[in-house]
């Protein structure tokens, strides 16, 4: 029995420290590491509450609180198609279960600032803390415990997560403490032990999709390998325990799940959420890889720390590949499950680090091994008191690399860390100096600005100014109507040296106020020179700085280019004006949108066979679902020249626009207005 004790987790690390300590250094060690933990418990938490308020809210958090603001049975009956309609359903919808939305609406009723929004996951995020630092202890020796506490604590991904309202900074939580149950549950069995891990697990679920694809089927592993333990030890009372207790709490948790049922297989539909069947799966997992362990990066975006932190991590995993305790295996599990799920699962979204960042913990852990293994490999030869040296010299750098990396600003992480354009001092200025002949002009990558955050602050402000996105089909009535034009601009998907560039040629004669990844340019009123023709010199200007020629091709966004080809089109009195918004955003949650290729193929199959009227339709629904690829204009200009419609060419020239083969002109006439010749802009025959 002593022998089976010294081979479990807790036996490992129990026989550990006994070697290593007397039973009173013992003591006072403990004592110790709890007002280590009371003191980077505080230091976490003024690092997540100080700043809590101080960002603008972003697209998501926005559109989980206005689904918040609704009623809660409501919000259910959609979330859980009970009830409820197709178009309910799909009004309220976001892509987590509705956990996150029943804390929104508590916090609601306290206040409707960003502040009472946040802080129930500012909280979850500090809660995190004590609960890395219990984990660690169980599967790593206490100095490697103490220290990855300490930067987990610091870590900017982190804290960025831990200051939004959505659900990830819940995922972690409740994927660490589970972990932590389940070991405890393994160890020592009890019901208690069980049923909280299944209750903490069930939360999980109903707070993230994440948690059943990725971090139940690694609980799922870890039981699993540790019953083999058992069974193997020929243990065969603690193999049964085991068993039961876990397909206990697996049964609760199925149970649990049926209800989210029918909003998983709309989300996963909604998400193209699919088995791979091919494409490069070395080369994802790869990816998964690096995107794991730059998680841990002290300093995000910073290539050498970033390497560092992979060299490091690759030498600690290969230090823990060595070990034969059982410790080992729950670690590698939680780090390798992920990678292999998500390079097997494809999905219409990028592999985000938000996906994986319960795995932090542990990255950071694995990495402290390597480090501190390199550093006594070097320092062989020197005393215990200079190895001990070097190693906290080491843990001090981290950490102030640490304390470095909270002040780069979110969008300086590669992709996953939170990206929040101050959208709110932008609509703050405007509305200050606003008048009834006044119209915001939104020109925004993502198209989330007008429909989302700048509405959303409007609304906060009881107030009814003027604001319209340059995709929208009114957007040649506002240019009419309104001569006073600001011109609120997200630069996100911009060079800054471009944007630098832009503010440098608005600056002679326009008022310009710089804000985090947006900027607010309002040129004035000039003398004898027309709104529409100023507006066209705006996006000529912007066009020509921020996505010159051949820019577009690359860009995710050429939202100048889509202004200025929507604006033309309405303009020139073309019989439909497809690049607009509001085409993009008509039916966004409908299942064609997730069907974009099958409409593609039967606007090329309508075509074939004569009906124009079919494919226009559809070619029109595949601009409105992506209203900045060229390739749906040329379909269009396509039909257009089959059925003999006027507007061929108008669409040809809106392609070969947003292809960004040659510069706009800002003279342009195909259907009435004064410009160049339809031969200009020859069509293509291929």
């Amino acid at each position: 029995m002593a022998t089976l004790e010294a081979r479990t987790i807790e036996g490992v690390r129990t026989e550990h420290a006994s070697r290593v300590l007397p039973f009173a250094q013992s003591g006072a060690r403990a004592f110790s590491d709890h007002l280590w933990l009371v003191i980077v418990v505080t230091l976490g938490s003024i690092i997540r509450l100080a700043t809590l308020p101080a960002k603008s809210l972003w697209n998501d958090e926005i559109i989980s609180i206005t689904i918040a603001s609704h009623p809660l049975g409501e919000i259910l009956r959609a979330r859980l198609r009970i009830g409820e309609t197709a178009a309910q359903a799909d009004y309220l919808y976001t892509n987590n279960p509705p956990l996150h939305l029943v804390i929104l609406h508590a916090a609601q009723a306290i206040s409707r600032t960003e502040f009472a929004y946040r802080l129930p996951f500012a909280i979850a995020g500090i809660a995190t803390i004590p609960v890395v630092f219990l984990v660690m202890r169980r599967l790593f020796r206490n100095e490697i415990a103490i220290a990855s506490t300490v930067l987990f604590a610091l870590s900017p991904l982190h804290v960025a997560y831990s200051q939004e309202a959505r659900p990830t900074a819940f995922l972690v939580l409740l994927a660490l403490t589970g972990l932590l149950l389940l070991i405890r549950a393994m160890e020592s069995g009890g019901v208690g032990n069980w049923v909280a891990f299944a209750v903490v697990t069930i939360l999980n679920i109903w707070n993230s999709y994440f948690a059943l694809m990725l971090v139940v089927p690694m609980f799922c592993m870890i039981a699993g390998m540790h019953l083999l333990r058992l069974w193997r030890l020929n243990d065969r009372q603690g193999a049964h325990r085991v068993l039961l207790g876990m397909s206990l709490s697996a049964g609760a948790v199925v149970l649990s799940a049926v209800p989210l049922i029918a909003d998983l297989r709309a989300t996963s539909e909604m998400n193209s959420v699919a088995v791979g069947e091919n494409g490069p799966r070395l080369a994802k997992i790869v990816q998964s890889i690096m995107l794991l362990t730059f998680t841990g990066n002290p300093i995000p975006q910073n290539f050498l720390t970033g390497a560092l932190v992979v060299l490091f991590f690759m030498i600690g995993l290969a230090q823990l590949l060595r070990v034969r305790d059982s410790a080992a295996t729950p670690t590698l599990i939680w780090i390798a499950v992920p990678l292999i799920i998500l390079g097997i699962v494809d999905s219409n979204h990028v592999l985000e680090m938000r996906y994986i960042l319960f795995v932090l913990p542990l990255v950071i852990a694995i990495t402290l091994e390597g480090l501190f293994a390199t550093v006594g490999l070097f320092s062989r030869r020197c005393s215990a008191r200079s190895r001990q040296f070097g190693i906290s010299a080491v843990s001090t750098g981290l950490v102030v690399l640490s304390l470095l990396g909270l002040t780069v600003q979110p969008t300086k992480a590669i992709s996953g860390q939170p990206i929040k354009p101050d959208w709110n001092s932008v609509v703050e200025k405007y509305t200050a100096a606003a008048s009834p002949e006044s119209c915001l002009i939104l020109v925004d990558g993502s198209g989330h600005a007008m429909f989302e955050i700048v509405g959303y602050y409007l609304n906060e402000r009881d107030t009814e100014p003027c604001a319209i996105d340059a995709r929208d089909p009114r957007f040649l009535e506002i240019v009419s109507t309104h001569p006073d034009l600001w011109w609120g601009i997200g630069t996100q998907f911009y060079p800054e040296e471009r944007v630098t560039e832009l503010r440098v040629e608005f600056s002679g004669d326009a008022e310009i106020s710089s804000h985090f990844l947006a900027i607010l340019i309002h040129p004035g009123i000039e003398a004898g020179v027309s709104p529409l023709a100023l507006t066209r010199g705006v996006l000529q200007q912007a066009i020509e700085t921020l996505e010159p020629v051949g820019s577009a091709k690359t860009s995710p966004y050429p939202s100048f280019r889509e202004s200025l080809v929507n604006l033309t089109l309405l303009q020139c009195g073309t019989a439909t004006s497809p690049a607009t918004v509001s085409s993009l955003l008509d039916g966004y949650l409908s299942y064609d949108r997730i069907n974009s290729d099958l409409t593609w193929q039967r606007a090329e199959d309508r075509l074939a066979r004569g009906d124009t009227d079919g494919a226009r339709i559809l070619a029109l629904r595949l601009i409105g679902l992506s209203p900045g690829n060229p390739a749906a204009y040329r379909l269009l200009a396509e039909i257009e020249l089959e059925s003999g419609g006027r507007d061929a060419t108008s669409y040809e020239w809106a392609a070969t626009v947003l292809r960004s083969d040659s510069q706009p002109s800002t003279t342009l006439d195909f259907t009435g207005c004064a410009g160049p010749d339809p031969g200009e802009v020859p069509l293509a025959t291929n």
